[in-house]
């Protein structure tokens, strides 16, 4: 089930596991270490080819965790390592999106139940999805990434910037996410402003603000303007506004 890529294969594979569930619950939940990671990720599955896929593993999620918390308590590694794979290796741009907006509400559910390790690994392949081919459903994974970043702000979560610690720091995510806002469509560019705002609002309170961002701005992004207030971001803004329309946007 979780090498199932086309539209059909989704879709089948999403009435197979809850025909599961519904009809013998108890062999159900016998695999439930494999099913439900697999529910969670499909819940975000919204490509209308597979028709109701991402209603069924809803209901899967549903009928096999006790509750959302306590399904991510005990199932965010598989989590994880399943969003992670599929997000890396798919060749359905479709899957890819759901990857990574699972392992984005993921992070917006963050508290006790998922651990910082879990979020360092969901953060190292989302900035490692970003270079090449801006495929249809990319920006999920900057919003995943802002989502990541806006855990750091809240203390609830207990998150400080060390969650970027696998991909080499919060410096190197800013710097993809520079990046991301210089290419592509206009609403991918304003998405990735979006999750830059997210990750430098939980670096500014740090003693290592400057440091993270200083090897990273290039003269183009007036390095010396930076504040500790996120300036730089009205750069960015400008530079959308300068490249024009979404047809005159490069890949």
């Amino acid at each position: 089930i979780s090498g199932s890529d086309s539209d059909q294969e989704r879709a089948l594979a999403s009435f197979l596991a809850l025909g599961l569930w519904r009809n013998s619950p108890d062999t159900a939940r016998q695999h439930s270490t494999a099913l439900l990671p697999i529910a969670y990720m499909g819940r975000y599955d919204v490509d209308q080819g597979a028709r109701s896929a991402s209603s069924n593993w809803k209901e899967v999620w549903s009928e096999g965790a006790p509750s959302s918390d306590a399904g991510l308590r005990m199932y965010a590694q598989e989590i994880t390592t399943i969003c992670i794979h599929r997000l890396a290796t798919s060749s359905q741009y479709s899957v890819k999106r759901s990857a990574a907006a699972a392992l984005g509400a993921m992070a917006a559910a963050h508290n006790s139940s998922v651990g910082s390790s879990s979020l360092s690994m969901a953060a190292e392949a989302l900035v490692n999805a970003l270079p090449g081919h801006i495929w249809d459903g990319k920006d999920a994974a900057l919003g995943a990434l802002g989502t990541i970043g806006s855990t750091i702000t809240n203390p609830s979560c207990g998150v400080d910037i060390s969650v970027w610690r696998l991909i080499g720091g919060a410096g190197v995510v800013v710097s993809a996410l520079l990046k991301e806002c210089l290419r592509g469509k206009k609403e991918y560019r304003l998405c990735a402003m979006e999750a830059l705002t997210f990750i430098l609002e939980g670096c500014r309170d740090t003693g290592d603000f400057i440091s993270i961002l200083t090897p990273v701005l290039s003269p183009e992004w007036d390095s010396a303007s930076i504040d500790g207030n996120s300036e730089s971001l009205q750069d960015v803004a400008r530079t959308v506004q300068a490249t024009g329309s979404d047809a005159e946007a490069v890949d």
